[in-house]
């Protein structure tokens, strides 16, 4: 006989600014089970909430206090806020523009309910969050669940992660932080190899976009592409905690310094820059290889 998950033992963080609302999600949730919930009106207490507590499982308004509970999440996922970057997500939005639900896919969110949402829509959910969460992803700008549906043809290939889920550990009785941290600790080391890896490979990627400076409209396309560099090599520094990446840390902030000497420069005087930073964002890409042969 399968054994059925109890929510009583899960935390949840629940964030609505409708004080009738929030209050009428609380009773819900309370009725079926939920125990340990806190809640609040805008994403600043959501913040000091995260930062202070383990939640199994967040929902949260979407719309609430404009961007900031999508930054408020997407730090989470970057580990920048709390102790958890993988804590189960689910955000509510009203019906979105094409834009605005660009920026809740990559939010990082494990799912996304758009209104009008029933409580059992949301509870069918979190039951799905239990036994059903979808791996994580690294690329070069976002941590979360995969969404993928297929693989472009022109897509290198992104390893699935599976991450500690703590909403089912303690749905199904397991209720040791203790040990919950440590796990994530191991996972967390295997997202930043992704991370840095993702990064070295956006720089080469990008490399390959620029254009020798004889072409048409080479100025501002190299401009453009160099500028990127510039931006993905300075996400790149903050990503280099090993020690063991010393080499390769020198080797990206000697080509950061290339690519701000390139925006800087006349254009006759930025021929040779771009050969550079070609080479050395191959380079770059080699020393990576070498460092992780299996990855």
């Amino acid at each position: 006989m399968s054994i059925r998950p109890n929510v009583g033992a899960v935390r949840m963080l629940l964030g609505e600014p409708n004080s009738n609302l929030r209050h009428t999600l609380r009773q819900a949730f309370f009725r079926e089970g939920f125990r340990g919930i806190d809640d609040c009106a805008s994403a600043e207490h959501v913040r000091e909430f995260l930062a202070n507590k383990l939640f199994d499982i967040v929902v949260l308004d979407a719309d609430m206090d404009g961007f900031e509970t999508l930054h408020t999440i997407h730090h989470v996922r970057e580990n920048k806020l709390g102790k958890d970057p993988f804590s189960n997500i689910i955000l509510i939005s009203d019906p979105p523009r094409a834009d605005r639900a660009t920026q809740l896919i990559n939010s990082g969110a494990d799912l996304i309910l758009i209104r009008p949402v029933s409580v059992q829509s949301i509870l069918e959910r979190i039951n799905h969050l239990i036994d059903n969460r979808h791996p994580f992803v690294v690329t070069h700008a976002y941590i979360g669940p995969e969404r993928r549906t297929g693989m472009r043809t022109d897509s290198m290939v992104i390893p699935r992660i599976d991450v500690p889920n703590n909403l089912k550990s303690r749905a199904y009785g397991v209720v040791d932080d203790n040990q919950y941290l440590s796990t994530v600790g191991v996972v967390w080391g295997i997202i930043e190899r992704q991370r840095v890896e993702r990064l070295i490979y956006q720089v080469g990627w990008l490399s390959k976009h620029l254009l020798c400076e004889n072409e048409k409209d080479a100025r501002p396309t190299n401009l453009k592409y160099v500028a990127q560099i510039e931006a993905v090599l300075k996400s790149l520094k903050d990503w280099m905690n090993d020690p063991a990446h010393e080499n390769i840390c020198n080797a990206s902030h000697a080509l950061m310094g290339k690519a701000h000497d390139f925006l800087s420069l006349e254009a006759e005087d930025s021929a040779n820059r771009v050969l550079e930073i070609r080479s050395d964002a191959r380079a770059l890409e080699g020393m990576w290889a070498k460092l992780t042969p299996d990855s």
